[in-house]
């Protein structure tokens, strides 16, 4: 038997083999030639094919000079996306394959195999597309016009492939984000330190993005938390006060049993009108009242925001919704108050804050005190303080009371037409009483026990409770009692050889009580006045006296509106020192004010039951009708 030893051997090719083969170096030029090739498809591939139509289009109107040159040169074969794909596939797998064969020629066939996958994966795959993929858009700008070379070349292949794919998949659409997805991306980009997007910028766009997804029910404020007034109210201080204090421009008006809200008023209109005038609400309306309009709780926040740039008279709108609950036909239900700084705020995701509002923090739904915001509700207290004043009736009663009860203030010591004038220049004030919780501390005191005091007192309204002497007795202090009457009484101590405490304060104006005086209930009116005005009252009762009645009527007048803080003469009533003594006086500090004291002087309570507007209309002094108590403590 014979064995047959079959042997392959390599044979590398020489420098010209029989056949008539090309020389290694020669063949070795278009090896090189494909292997670039291999690389460029490949890259282009993935550097071109990446940048899809949106993304060059934001890139040209949006990105630098240099990036809009390239961007402009690769777009126009950019948007012939199938073809391009086709062109540069087609072109890859034919170097690929023309390159494999090359090789296998020159060497056998397992080596050709090795050799020409690991030139094609390194230098045709790897690093073309490593660097295509960071710089895709400069590679693509500067080897466009190669790219159009092929596509040419291969367009009767490649063109009608494209074709079928554009039939079969549809037209090519660039990268389109869901709102969903632009939040996302933005808040990646927000996060990187390259970028120039900041979490500032991430929060305002997704407020604009998440906008017409939100109703107003979300921002708008509860009716049960709204701030309104009603029809029936009067514009007094009071109701200023509580406007001011709310802090907002716009006020809705509520009328009747279900406070229905029709009407707006803008505060800016009620600077004309003054609240001593105690305008009715309903009056201002037929001037100043603005109609509401309305808006359904489901309105997205962008119809909102369209609805209130066309409406054009108004911020504010009240939100209902059509209550279904109940056997009873559906009815249209107020649940809330929305503003247009409401919807504002939702679409840059932020607060805003101006010297009038009260800012309310959103997670514990608390009001944030705000030390630089002015407050209006206590410079409207101070002004209703310093400018109240007693009605036509009021004044008529305290006028008659005085005469006929109180007897420093009767006929023999000053003359009723003085007495009158007298009256009217008091000093009206209201007190605020305790409130719950309150201590002895906070209540704000007539009266102090060994502090000073400048004012006679008269109570008008509600009730003050009074501690008396070092043992502190209790008593109550109603209506049309007074308070401190020896600083009226009391000899003028001028031209005395005394120089005791006492003498000295009367001579200050002032006396020192010993008792004290608090509000007891949670509002008390009274009326005072000081020494130097019962002083000037009095004395010019005696040049009234003494000019012999109405013939010296001018110089009386004259004399009880002379200067409160200072002495005057006959000859000299009117002075300029004495105008600005009496600008001194108005303008410090009452006892109301701040608490003042006094020390251990007898105090009579002259207290009656008689209502103060009966005393102008004849009831001074009837026993069946008013009880009068003199104590003396």
């Amino acid at each position: 038997m014979a064995t047959v030893i079959n042997a392959t051997t390599c044979v590398l090719p020489t420098a010209a083999d029989e056949s008539g083969g090309l020389p290694i170096y020669i063949s070795l030029l278009p090896i090189l030639f494909l292997i670039v090739l291999s690389g460029l498809f490949s890259g282009l591939t993935l550097g071109l094919m990446g940048l899809d139509k949106v993304g060059l289009e934001v890139v040209m109107a949006s990105g630098t000079p240099e990036e809009k040159r390239y961007a402009q040169k690769i777009y126009p074969v950019r948007v012939k996306g199938n073809f391009l794909l086709c062109t540069l596939l087609l072109g890859n797998v034919a170097v690929n394959a023309l390159l494999s064969i090359l090789l296998a020629d020159l060497t056998s066939g397992v080596v050709g195999f090795l050799l020409s996958t690991v030139l094609i994966v390194i230098f045709g795959e790897i690093m073309p597309q490593a660097g295509c993929s960071r710089h895709g858009l400069m590679v693509g700008a500067y080897t466009v016009w190669i790219v159009k070379v092929f596509m040419f070349l291969m367009a009767p292949l490649a063109w009608p492939i494209s074709k079928v794919l554009d039939r079969v998949l549809g037209h090519e659409v660039g990268t389109i984000y869901t709102k969903t997805q632009l939040k996302q991306l933005m808040l990646i980009h927000a996060r990187e330190r390259d970028s120039d997007l900041t979490s500032a910028d991430h929060k305002l766009l997704s407020g604009v993005l998440d906008f017409s997804r939100k109703s107003i029910r979300h921002v708008m404020t509860p009716i049960a938390k709204a701030f309104s007034i009603s029809a029936d109210a009067l514009f007094d201080y009071e109701t200023l006060e509580a406007i001011m204090e709310s802090g907002y421009s716009r006020i809705p008006v509520h009328d009747g049993p279900d406070r229905n809200i029709d009407y707006l008023l803008v505060v800016k209109h009620l600077a004309l009108l003054s609240p001593e005038d105690r305008t009715p609400i309903r009056t201002i309306l037929q001037f100043y009242g603005k109609p509401v309009q309305r808006m359904f709780d489901d309105t997205t926040l962008d119809k909102a925001l369209n609805q209130f740039k066309r409406a054009g008279h108004s911020n504010l709108a009240l939100v209902q919704r059509v209550n279904n609950d109940g056997p009873g036909d559906p009815f249209y239900e107020t649940v809330g108050i929305v503003t247009l700084e409401d919807v504002i705020e939702e679409l840059i995701m932020d607060e805003i804050v101006d010297e009038t509002d009260v800012y309310v923090d959103n997670m514990g739904l608390l009001p944030v005190q705000d030390s630089q915001r002015p407050n209006f509700a206590a410079m409207l207290r101070r002004k209703r303080a310093a400018t109240q004043h007693l009605t036509p009736q009021q004044l008529d009663g305290l006028y008659a009371y005085l005469l006929s009860m109180v007897e420093p203030f009767g006929a023999d010591h000053i003359e009723p037409s003085i007495l009158r004038k007298l009256c009217s220049q008091g000093t009206v004030s209201t007190i605020d009483g305790p409130t719950e919780g309150s201590t002895v501390a906070d209540r704000k005191a007539v009266y102090l026990r060994g502090e000073p005091s400048t004012r006679f007192t008269l109570v008008l309204q509600g009730k003050l409770e009074v501690h008396a002497g070092a043992e502190g007795f209790l008593s109550f202090a109603g209506p049309y009692s007074v308070l401190g009457i020896e600083l009226l009484t009391a000899d003028d101590p001028e031209g005395s050889d005394e120089d005791d405490a006492d003498s000295a304060l009367l001579r200050a104006g002032m006396f020192d009580p010993n008792f004290t005086a608090y509000p007891s209930t949670n509002t008390v009116q009274i009326w005072q006045i000081t020494r130097e005005q019962y002083r000037r009252a009095v004395e010019a009762t005696r040049m009234h006296g003494s000019s012999g009645g109405d013939g010296g009527g001018g110089t009386a007048a004259a004399a009880i509106s002379a200067p409160l803080g200072g002495h005057s003469s006959s000859s000299d009533l009117c002075s300029d020192d004495m105008h600005a003594e009496l600008e001194r006086d108005e303008n410090a500090p009452s006892a109301v004010r701040s608490p003042i004291n006094s020390d251990d002087v007898g105090v009579e309570l002259l207290a009656s039951t008689l209502p103060l507007d009966e005393f102008a209309s004849g009831g001074v002094g009837d026993p069946e009708r008013g009880e009068v108590r003199r104590v003396r403590f």
